[in-house]
């Protein structure tokens, strides 16, 4: 924690340390002797730390930069201690590696950094919609409501590790009753954090505002183990990335370094910023085959978004002009005008290879060929679009609430859904379920004044059952429940 606040890490009565970590603070109890950076498992780190798979947030020294999301039972105050550049150190500042036993660390860092990315990576896609996203994804967009309770079934087993594209998937079907949308989407706290997720829960007609709310307070208090898991990869990601940045940057000021030096580097890096930079090399170099496969290998096997399939159309234009450029002995100077339209209409775009195309262009301006026709340029201008409004299925604050019990389907085989609502906040409240021989064969305590809950009758004899709500063993609310086999 790295500002002049703090966590507050100190000794509970029984003497346990306590804390996010290992080794915070000392062991005195008291509030002056903070946590400050000792994250590492040595204590003597002052950036490496082991957290346990406990999620930490804190500030950075200089402000701003790294902020939490939100925060959770925490108590903030000030400390004595002073935070310099030292307490947490800016990983965007990248230290030259130029002699041979750092370079030499550098490539053992990306060796192992990629092997753990494969095997966590292996680990998440078995584990992630069991292993099978089309067929989870296919069964969520088709599925029926006499299917609906196999189906959740299937996907309360597979969380908190479903897909992103499986929850919106779900959240999509209006034929998926809404109590078991909201438990999916609570057991999987990642998918309150998904904007396209919850963009389609507010599209639901259906679905109560309370439920909603619990599927955001499950996102704001919990880190699924899918995030988790997805975290470690983008740990490990972030080694690699941080050692070829460091080998670029020996590159850089090695005065002696040469193209191939810099595709040795850059060589198998799938990211598409560190492929664009091989093709320059290359094309630098004048391999131009080397250079048309690698442009058809990303078009292959890289998966855009939207915004980056645009800038690879764009590179792809660009590229092709340069290759055809070289593969006719052409120079610079010796563009076409239909070559030089191509690069005034890449200069107007707002990306990167907008920034080569017009470097082009100066340079010829420069050189007195365009006379400065060719670069009339205007700053793109950005609007925030319009925040989408939130519906609202709640009930109305002046609405009386009544002590009620609603279930469905009724009769009923594997599953029912209890909708209740009481006209008070839940105090020591049951919801039960009582067999004709008065066996209580499910209880319940309820914890909100309004909710919807997903009963499995599967184990359940055929036969009439009585749903009650109690409170101190006085009934508040009964329904009958029939089941059928």
């Amino acid at each position: 924690v790295a500002n002049n606040t703090d966590i507050y890490v100190h000794t509970d009565p029984a003497g346990a340390v306590q804390g996010i970590a290992i080794n915070q603070g000392a062991n005195t109890g008291l509030a002056v002797d903070l946590a400050g950076n000792q994250f590492s498992l040595s204590g003597i780190g002052v950036s490496d730390y082991d957290n346990q798979l406990f999620s930490i947030n804190y500030y950075h020294h200089l402000g701003g930069r790294t902020k939490p999301i939100n925060t959770i039972g925490v108590t903030r105050f000030q400390s004595n201690l002073v935070f310099d550049s030292q307490s947490c150190p800016d990983h965007q500042i990248i230290t030259p590696c130029n002699d041979p036993s750092c370079r030499a660390a550098n490539w053992v860092t990306r060796t192992d950094a990629l092997t753990q990315i494969a095997l966590h990576q292996s680990i998440l896609q078995n584990l992630q919609d069991g292993g099978n996203t089309p067929l989870i994804k296919s069964e969520a967009e088709m599925v029926q409501l006499q299917d609906a309770y196999s189906l959740y079934a299937i996907l309360m087993q597979n969380s908190p590790y479903l897909s992103d594209d499986v929850l919106k998937t779900l959240a999509q079907n209006q034929n998926f009753p809404d109590a078991m949308l909201r438990d999916i989407m609570v057991a999987n706290e990642h998918a309150g954090k998904n904007p396209e997720v919850m963009e389609q829960l507010h599209e639901r007609a259906t679905l109560p505002d309370y439920m909603l709310e619990q599927v955001t307070v499950a996102a704001e208090n919990g880190i699924s183990a899918k995030e988790y898991l997805e975290n470690t990869i983008n740990q490990h990601q972030r080694r690699f990335y941080d050692a070829v940045r460091q080998q670029l940057t020996g590159l850089r000021s090695d005065t002696a370094a040469t193209a191939d030096d810099y595709i040795d580097v850059l060589d198998g890096i799938q990211e598409p910023t560190y492929r664009y930079a091989y093709i320059d090399k290359l094309l630098a170099k004048g391999q131009t085959n080397e250079a048309t496969i690698a442009l058809e290998n990303m078009a292959t096997y890289c998966h855009f978004n939207e915004k980056q399939a645009a800038l690879f159309g764009d590179y792809s234009t660009l590229y092709n002009m340069l290759i055809g450029l070289a593969e006719s002995n052409r120079s610079i100077e010796q563009l076409t005008s239909g070559e030089k339209e191509i690069l005034q209409n890449l200069s107007g775009n707002n990306n990167a290879a907008q920034s080569t195309a017009r470097a082009i262009l100066q340079h010829l301006d420069n050189g007195g060929v365009l006379n400065g026709s060719m670069l009339t340029y205007h700053e793109p201008v950005y609007f925030p679009n319009a925040t989408a409004q939130r519906k609202k299925n709640s009930v109305a604050t002046n609405t009386i609430m009544q002590n009620k019990i609603v279930l469905f389907p009724n009769p009923t085989k594997n599953y029912a859904t209890v909708s209740y609502t009481l006209q008070t906040p839940p105090n020591d409240a049951y919801l039960e379920v009582i067999d004709a021989s008065g066996r209580i064969a499910f209880s319940k305590q309820l914890t909100n004044q309004q909710d919807d809950l997903v009963l499995n009758t599967e184990k359940y004899n055929a036969g009439v059952y009585m749903v009650r709500i109690s409170v101190n063993k006085v009934t508040l609310a009964t329904q009958k429940l029939t089941i059928i086999k």
